[in-house]
């Protein structure tokens, strides 16, 4: 009894035994914290919405139904509908209103599907980088280019291009800049080409100059009005209206007043062209579209006034390009630089 008595009163045994319930609850606590934050973490890991249901969403909103985005994709319209629900489920909140007339989105579906669109086009994006820099390759090029870029400089460039990275897939969407923005702002589009002085908000986009183009005052040869020296002189005059000439309106009160007879509004040439040489129609034509037909137009000597269109590439701030979209844009700058703008 006095040994036991000896070592309960041991010094050791004060130190030693207080420490257990200690060292228990530090272990429980650990135990604790660590579910806690495993939990969190699975949590939002199940909030996050899946591949799948993005590249669904998209197809919808390219499509304009689930019907017709289930066929894109190569599934039944229940499959389709199914992966939006269960994307609605994982955001809590509604993305599109089905109806008898098809689907709409909602505010909420329209600010999601921006940004789901810029995280797959990123996700494309990175993905050929990292395809690129383990030495394979898996190029697309996606551009929107105005008509007198794609004549003069593109073409050439996707030529070098296509030389340079045998098998890259080219998508090019032609027409005004302002017809690429809803493309370019959602990351379909690697950049777009376009007049600089068009009536667009640039907001959120990066914009580098490519080239200046002159542009002339032209008729048919014999027109009335060839030998005009003054854009007094050509009032009452037929027009053909293309997007320049609405650059060249915002511009001058002088154009905007001689513009008001008969007036043709097309941006093709299909139509225009035949106007002008058979109608008696004037236009201002770049010289990249006067260059085709030059046998048969005649310059108009307008000395009081002179219209230049500067051209400029516009790209997202915040997305880099790829290395065969930075390559193309690289070649085009390569073009622009040796391309007799001048007549």
């Amino acid at each position: 009894m006095a040994q036991c008595a000896r070592i309960r009163k041991s010094p050791n045994s004060e130190n030693i035994f207080p420490r257990v319930p200690v060292f228990r609850k530090i272990i429980f606590s650990i135990t604790v914290f660590v579910f806690l934050i495993t939990s969190k973490e699975e949590g939002m890991r199940e909030r996050l919405p899946k591949m799948s249901q993005l590249v669904a969403l998209q197809k919808v909103v390219q499509t304009g139904s689930i019907n017709a985005a289930a066929k894109a994709l190569g599934m039944s319209q229940p499959a389709v509908s199914r992966t939006i629900r269960e994307l609605e489920e994982t955001l809590q909140v509604q993305l599109l209103v089905r109806g008898a007339e098809g689907v709409r989105m909602t505010e909420a579906g329209k600010s999601f599907a921006a940004n789901c669109s810029l995280i797959l086009q990123s996700l494309r994006r990175a993905k050929a980088q990292s395809l690129a820099l383990g030495g394979r390759t898996e190029a697309r090029v996606s551009v929107g280019v105005s008509p007198i870029s794609a004549r003069s400089i593109l073409v050439p460039a996707l030529s070098a291009l296509g030389r340079e990275i045998p098998g890259c897939e080219f998508h090019v969407e032609a027409g005004p800049i302002e017809r690429h923005l809803p493309q370019l702002r959602d990351g379909t589009l690697d950049f777009a080409i376009g007049n600089a002085d068009a009536n667009i908000s640039l907001a959120a986009l990066a914009l580098e100059p490519l080239f200046e183009c002159p542009f002339y005052f032209v008729c048919a040869k014999g027109n009335p009005f060839e030998n005009a020296r003054s854009l007094a002189e050509l009032s009452g005059a037929k027009w053909w209206i293309t997007g320049e000439h609405r650059v060249m309106e915002r511009k001058s009160s002088a154009f905007r007043a001689i513009v008001s007879r008969q007036i043709l509004s097309t941006r093709t040439n299909t139509v225009g062209i035949p106007m002008v040489l058979e109608h008696g129609y004037l236009a201002l034509l770049s010289t990249v579209q006067i260059r085709h037909f030059r046998n048969l137009l005649s310059i108009i000597p307008i000395r009081d006034v002179s219209v230049t269109g500067r051209y400029v590439v516009a790209r997202l701030k915040d997305m880099p390009l790829t290395s065969s979209a930075e390559r193309l844009l690289a070649l085009m700058h390569r073009e622009a630089n040796a391309y007799p703008w001048t007549l």
